[in-house]
């Protein structure tokens, strides 16, 4: 009997009646189900209204490109053109760590600049205080002594302590500078000093020492700013001078009650800064090798009836700084009779103390 099957019939009964297809075979019903596929998602891709191109929307470019293409790879290039965009935890990490050193370049090169400008606003205001006290300091080298009646015919030593007691009183940094000196008529500035610091009762005005409490008002800031205040000219217009972000009013009576740096600290004064070695003053009495004579003498002991050991000193503005710490004023009495016994000593803490001695350095 003559065998009618087909081949493929042929080869499936050879095989142990298992259908199996060959590779050529797989290729075309793989391309007939991808074409079945294209062609059912056509309309149901628009139908849903998603968004990017669709197989029948594609350019003619495109479809150039793809012609040669079997429905397989044309399926596979159609789900890769439809596939979104994203990143990779690494990308994301390394641009975290971008944007965080730039934002800390930005936040450093910030925190310089508004540095910089406190520290030009501090200066600019210790500039300021600084004028209206030398013209006083230059007067009590020039002016005529305001002795007392009882004092007809002064002696050398007299003129001296007459001349440190008029600094004193006139130019007063501490409660115990105020008061009636002995030689001299007490200075109208000096009453009117201690006036300022009472209350409309005639009560004293509370202030405290403690940089923690909200009235923080050292002595020697509070005395700088009336003493600043009365002696500022009528033409300089001490309204104008000074404006409301250089003072702060403590005690919340509408008055000022001190002057303030670019940090908000208190701009602190020592009328006679002992010790203390600047581009003004040396510090010290300078006495060269084998000689008695001191090389810069104390100006206001032209007779040296005073201490022989006595050098030029002239009044501190200065601010603590951007660390608010440093030099603090003596809290006793100055010796009127030597200015020089009460010496200051630097700490580290005054490396950035900005002060009228050298106005575009620190004390050092």
């Amino acid at each position: 009997m003559q065998n009618h099957r087909s081949p493929t019939s042929r080869r499936w009964a050879a095989r142990g009646g298992v259908f199996r297809l060959e590779a050529t075979q797989k290729r075309e019903l793989l391309d007939l189900f991808c074409i079945g596929l294209l062609v059912w998602r056509e309309p149901h891709h628009r139908a849903c209204g998603a968004d990017g191109p669709s197989p029948g929307a594609v350019d003619r470019e495109t479809h150039m490109q793809n012609r040669n293409l079997s429905p397989y790879q044309s399926v596979h290039l159609q789900r890769r053109r439809h596939l979104k965009v994203g990143f990779t935890l690494v990308e994301l990490l390394v641009v975290l760590v971008i944007i965080g050193m730039l934002a800390s370049m930005v936040s450093f090169a910030m925190f310089r600049s508004m540095q910089a400008a406190r520290e030009a606003k501090t200066q600019a205001l210790i500039a300021k205080l600084h004028n209206v006290i030398a013209r006083q300091w230059d007067t009590f080298e020039t002016g005529q002594i305001p002795f007392t009646s009882s004092v007809s015919d002064p002696t050398d030593a007299q003129r001296l302590l007459a001349v440190r007691e008029w600094m004193r009183y006139e130019m007063p940094d501490k409660e115990a500078d105020l008061g009636a000196p002995t030689l001299i008529d007490r200075p109208l500035a000096n009453e009117v000093i201690e006036g300022m610091g009472r209350d409309s009762e005639g009560e004293p005005i509370s202030y405290s020492n403690d940089p923690t409490t909200a009235n923080y008002a050292p002595e020697d800031a509070r005395f700088l700013y009336r003493l600043v205040t009365l002696l500022a000219d009528d033409d300089l217009d001490r309204i104008n001078l000074f404006s409301e972000n250089e003072t702060k009013d403590v005690n919340e009576d509408g008055t000022p009650d001190i002057f303030i740096d670019g940090w908000g600290q208190p701009i602190r004064f020592i009328r006679w800064p002992a010790g203390l070695a600047t581009d003004i003053q040396e510090g010290k009495s300078i006495i060269p090798e084998g000689e008695s004579t001191p090389t810069n003498p104390d100006p206001f002991d032209p007779m040296k009836v005073g201490s022989p050991t006595g050098y030029p000193l002239f009044p501190l503005i200065y601010s603590h700084g951007p660390d608010k710490a440093g030099l603090a004023p003596s809290t006793t009495a100055n010796n009127e009779s030597n200015p020089f016994v009460s010496t200051y000593q630097l700490t580290s803490d005054d490396n950035d103390n900005i002060h009228n001695h050298r106005m575009n350095a620190r004390l050092q």
